[in-house]
Formats: structure tokens, C-alpha cells, sequence
């Protein structure tokens, strides 16, 4: 396994199944909101034990192009996948282009 991978077997199909009745009761009794509250606080938790967690990414960004329906790419990947290409993407965070020593 990778380090930082986490495993995909369930080695306990029986626990993982009352951890997510818990969560439907919970659901149930006091609303999504306070669900939200105890995912977080659990996460918290669990960040603080240093317990190795799945990378989770939320955007409201849906794309409506389908893969055959997109151009190419039109930069050269290789160059995109160097620091000076990671750093030049840091620098587009505000829609503009970096200049000569920004970092």
C-alpha cells in the first residue's frame, strides 16, 4: 500500500454497517445539521490522532462538457508538471499572469 493510501477492504463489514445505521438515526432524531456537526467534530478528532484520512474535495463546479467535447490541452503538460509550471499556476489565482520574480 502507498503511503498515505487507506484500505478499501472492509475488515469489519458489520461495525462499518452500525456506524452508518448511527448515522441515519442520528439524521433522523436531530436533522442534517447536527449530522454535519458530529462528521466535524469526528474529523477533528481523528486529525488530532493522526489517524490518515481520504482527501475530500468539494466544489459547486460541475462540468457540463462531456471529455470527447473538450479541446486539447493547450499548454504543454510536461512544462505544467515542473516547479516553474506548479508556481506559475499559484500565481494565476487571481486571474492574472505572474510576473518575472513573483513566487
Amino acid at each position: 500500500m502507498l503511503p498515505g493510501a487507506l484500505p478499501e477492504d472492509d475488515g469489519d463489514p458489520q461495525e462499518t454497517r452500525e456506524w452508518l445505521e448511527a448515522l441515519d438515526a442520528l439524521i433522523a432524531a436531530e436533522g442534517p445539521a447536527r449530522a454535519t456537526f458530529v462528521l466535524k467534530q469526528l474529523l477533528q478528532h481523528a486529525r488530532t490522532r493522526r489517524v490518515p484520512l481520504p482527501q475530500v474535495l468539494n466544489t459547486p463546479y460541475l462540468n457540463t462538457i462531456s471529455l470527447g467535447e473538450q479541446a486539447p490541452f493547450p499548454g504543454n503538460l510536461e512544462i505544467e508538471a515542473t516547479s516553474v509550471g506548479a508556481g506559475a499556476l499559484e500565481c494565476a489565482g487571481d486571474g492574472r499572469a505572474c510576473e518575472p520574480g513573483e513566487p
